[in-house]
């Protein structure tokens, strides 16, 4: 199976969305996610269709405790990056 470019760009910014979400110690800033997640959007990398697709598949994993052990800590701040997310989107 080969690996797309876009395939690349969905694993990197879905990578630094859990980061954030799980709170290792290397992790993005939400400024870095939002800079990310926007530049990728405008120039046709992703959609913002398949972003929403991919932060649910975070939201499932993390709500059933696959990415990480489950706490409230990492839902507040999947709430707090998905809300920053569908904001940024609305303006584009």
């Amino acid at each position: 199976m080969e690996i797309s470019g876009k395939d690349i760009i969905r694993e990197q910014v879905k990578g630094e969305v859990i980061a954030f979400v799980t709170g290792r110690k290397e992790k993005p800033t939400l400024n870095q996610i939002l800079g990310k997640v926007k530049s990728y959007v405008l120039k046709g990398f992703l959609t913002k269709e398949e972003l929403m697709q991919m932060l649910e598949e975070i939201e499932e994993g993390v709500k059933s405790g696959r990415v990480a052990p489950m706490s409230p800590g990492k839902i507040e701040r999947f709430q707090q990056v998905k809300e920053a997310i569908e904001k940024l989107l609305e303006t584009i």
